[in-house]
């Protein structure tokens, strides 16, 4: 807003007495007007006046800033550091919902932490059973096992009262580490027990003695 606009938005209509004002501050009024012969003067010639008494020292009644500053546009505001702050939190709560819900769907029934039976092995894993209808998906991540050679490879067993029902085999490389999907029987989403062994492919169906992993089955 120029000048001009400013002293003109400040000018009281004289014609009324209603535009006169009553302040115990420095004001411009129909009074002050008259007396300093404005009022036959042009718009232009008592913007000219006005503009000098704007660079005056003492500040304008309360009332008349409070209309010039109702006409001015909204300013656009920062975002304040305590705003940013508390929605840089609630996204990192999202975050960590959606992670947290792919690890852990509402299908998933049970899981199981897996341990070395030696103390001083630097083996582990991780079992997350899955409801998916007639059978059970077991998602697997084991790492620190040896690599398989020729013939040989790992089974993953669920085991209840001296019973092992397998829930899958796979093999491992060099890495040592392991991440798949495996399908096991229903009920078994209810067996304590889950272990890792490791085999050799000689015809026989049942599980060796050689436990590499282990652990407790806990249900959602």
């Amino acid at each position: 807003m120029s000048i001009s606009e400013y002293v003109t938005f400040l000018v009281p209509t004289c014609s009324a007495p209603s535009a006169r004002r009553s302040s115990g501050r420095s004001r411009i009024t129909c009074a002050t007007a008259k007396s300093a012969g404005w009022k036959n003067e042009s718009s232009g010639g008592a913007h000219e006046r006005l503009t000098g008494l704007a660079r005056m020292s003492e500040r304008p009644p309360r009332e008349l800033k409070a209309r010039f500053m109702g006409q001015l546009p909204p300013r656009k505001r920062r975002l304040a550091p305590l705003a940013a702050a508390a929605i840089f939190l609630v996204a990192l709560a999202l975050a960590a919902t959606v992670y947290v819900s792919g690890l852990f769907s509402p299908d998933a029934v049970a899981s199981a932490t897996l341990r070395s039976p030696s103390p001083s092995a630097q083996a582990g894993g991780k079992v997350l059973l899955y409801d998916s209808g007639e059978n059970m998906k077991v998602k697997l991540d084991a790492w620190g096992l040896p690599p398989c050679k020729t013939g040989q490879y790992y089974e993953l067993w669920f085991v209840k009262d001296g019973r092992r029902v397998s829930g899958g085999t796979f093999t491992i490389g060099k890495s040592g580490r392991i991440q798949t999907d495996l399908n096991a029987p229903r009920f078994t989403g209810r067996y304590p027990k889950v272990g890792i062994t490791y085999e050799v492919s000689n015809g026989d169906p049942g599980a060796s003695d050689k436990k590499m992993l282990g652990g407790e089955l806990h249900q959602f």
